[in-house]
């Protein structure tokens, strides 16, 4: 008989025979209603504790889905398949996967094979352990469709049929209202065989300090995903976690919740896993009622179904996946892309701050619009900005964007999310790994366009580029693009420039414990541009003394010896007559 959820989810499906689109939402509650309308009285859902015992997914022909549940020796099972409108015909077996119940191989217990799209399959567990069933899509209308299982348990001392079971129907209710516009079971959309024994929906019993019941699913790279858990009104608090392939933890909703949800975007294609765990549970109501510890309660997985060339206006990860492909098949989705009012700017902005391919930062800027290449996040910030700032690429990604576009130099500055603004020179030396190519272009680029208040920009502390340079560059190369390239007549001021503490760029350099390199380097600059004059007259002066000063110690040093060696020679008595002949103390030995 229909229950007061199948009339409900009856009155939201278009009348028989009426075209209509495609509706996940729809065929997913479906396939419910039509799995609940097969649970007749003397029939109850497993109700093992920590273990599903229904299941939803998408098929196509030829996928086999496989579901794991718990049997006891002796006890009646029975197995409902159902598929939507466009399955056409399901198989059903019962396998026991590794003899656990004999302790031999896997054996098929019992099948049903014939022509039909809602097989039922009753048997007697002769042994205790975790079996299977295995639900096969024959026939399918389409590339792929919806299919549902169910385990139901026999209660031959009861009437009690899906009518009575008010937990489950109101754990289904609400799962299936999570796939809502927009939103699909992941799995096999395409008619392939992805998806393995994984399912999108599920429901079954859990308690709080039982084993937590896993949910395997399918996922695609760069798709957006959901997970969402609920269920009756005794589970009063569930938690989720979703893990990837990896067992790296993708996203957790643990508050204080009895409808948790996560979304994320898969960073790669594979199974992840959702894990279900709850934390409370209220006491049963009325007499007789199941068993206190223990509440239905469930899980269900949603794919956005936006198109994935709309992904980079989602997620800021998006670029740093995409390939020159990918670009190449949503350059007609980005044809005049322009921002908007979000965090996301435009593609290009996106591709220049997390792209690790120069070449998809080339294509993009063959996107018509893509001109505008001073538009970016709502702060400010531009293309050349935050590649300067935080392209994995920054040397690459620097070139492409002048060599296209050189005035995008008069959006000198790049603004952090604050809205404070860094010149273009102060971001890319503020980098932990300070690229030389990037700053050398900048430099160039400055000098050729004569934007030589660039090369003095002032941060918040008064500090130039090279106060900068000189408090953080490691290598000198750094500090000759930022004076040797500059303009010969603008060298001077870049050298003597103060900050808001009066300190030079040589003194800040001295004061770091490793900045010696980098301090001698800028003294010789000092030397050669900021006095040029008296360096040049000293260095001819040292070059002319030093010679002289050589020779006159020599020729001192052999006199010397030649009056002591030979005391009464001529030249020993010339040298003595000499030295009396001096002014008077200038040859007293007193």
């Amino acid at each position: 008989m229909p229950t007061l959820f199948g009339l409900a989810l009856a009155a939201a499906l278009a009348t028989p025979g009426q075209a209509q689109e495609a509706d996940p939402g729809r065929d997913v509650a479906e396939v419910t209603l039509r799995i609940l309308d097969r649970v007749e009285p003397g029939w109850q859902l497993l109700a093992a504790s920590n273990a599903w015992s229904l299941a939803i997914t998408r098929i196509a022909e030829g996928n086999e889905k496989r579901f794991v549940f718990p049997v006891e020796t002796g006890r009646d099972y029975r197995i409902v398949g159902v598929g939507a409108p466009g399955v056409r015909d399901l198989d059903v077996c019962v396998v026991d996967p590794g003899g656990q119940s004999t302790g031999g191989s896997e054996r098929e217990v019992v099948c049903h094979l014939l022509r039909d799209a809602a097989p039922v399959l009753d048997f007697t567990a002769d042994g205790t352990g975790m079996w299977a069933a295995a639900l096969t899509a024959v026939e399918v209308d389409g590339p792929s469709s919806y299919a549902g299982i169910a385990v139901l348990t026999g209660t031959p001392e009861a009437e009690v049929g899906i009518a009575d079971d008010i937990p489950s129907i109101t754990t289904l209710g609400v799962l299936t209202s999570f796939v809502d516009e927009g939103w699909d079971l992941p799995g096999n959309h395409d008619g392939s065989a992805a998806g393995g024994d994984e399912w999108g929906l599920v429901v079954g019993s859990v308690a709080v300090d039982g084993t937590r019941p896993q949910l395997s699913f399918h996922v695609e790279a760069g798709e957006d995903y959901r997970v969402s858990a609920a269920g009756e009104a005794r589970a009063t608090d569930l938690d989720i976690c979703v893990f990837d392939d990896s067992g790296e933890v993708v996203e957790c909703d643990e508050g204080t919740d009895a409808e948790p949800g996560v979304a994320f975007m898969a960073r790669s294609t594979g199974s992840y896993r959702a894990v279900l765990e709850p934390y409370a549970i209220g006491a049963a109501d009325g007499e007789g009622a199941a068993d206190p510890a223990s509440a239905r309660a469930g899980l269900v997985v949603a794919r956005r179904l936006a198109d994935r060339c709309d992904a980079w206006r989602r997620e800021p990860e998006y670029f740093e996946r995409a390939t020159v492909l990918d670009v190449e098949n949503c350059m007609s989705d980005w044809l005049d892309a322009t921002p908007h009012d979000s965090w996301a700017g435009t593609p290009l902005i996106q591709a220049a701050e997390h792209s690790k391919s120069p070449e998809v930062i080339r294509l993009l800027l063959e996107i018509p619009g893509m001109d505008t290449l001073t538009a970016g996040y709502r702060s400010g910030a531009t293309p050349l900005g935050v590649a300067v700032a935080f392209s994995p690429v920054p040397e690459d990604a620097t070139n492409l964007l002048l060599d296209h576009s050189p005035g995008l130099l008069e959006s000198h500055s790049f603004r952090h999310d604050d809205g404070t603004a860094t010149s273009l020179l102060h971001a890319a030396l503020l980098r932990p790994d300070a690229n030389v190519g990037a700053i050398g272009r900048l430099v160039t680029e400055m000098v050729e366009q004569r934007r030589h208040d660039l090369l003095l920009d002032r941060d918040e502390t008064g500090d130039t580029p090279l106060h900068t340079a000189a408090r953080v560059a490691t290598r000198p190369v750094i500090v000759r693009h930022l004076v040797k390239d500059a303009p010969r007549e603008l060298r001077r001021q870049i050298l003597t420039a103060s900050n808001d503490d009066d300190r030079t760029a040589v003194e800040l350099a001295w004061e770091r414990k490793d900045g010696r390199r980098i301090a001698v380097q800028l003294e010789e600059y000092h030397a050669e541009y900021v006095s040029p004059s008296f360096g040049r007259r000293l260095s001819r002066l040292r070059d002319m003394v030093q010679p002289i000063l050589a020779s006159a110690a020599a020729i001192a040093l052999f006199l010397f010896t030649v009056v002591r060696t030979f005391p009464n020679s001529p030249f020993a008595r010339l040298a003595h007559s000499a030295f009396n002949r001096l002014p008077a103390g200038l040859n007293d030995d007193e």
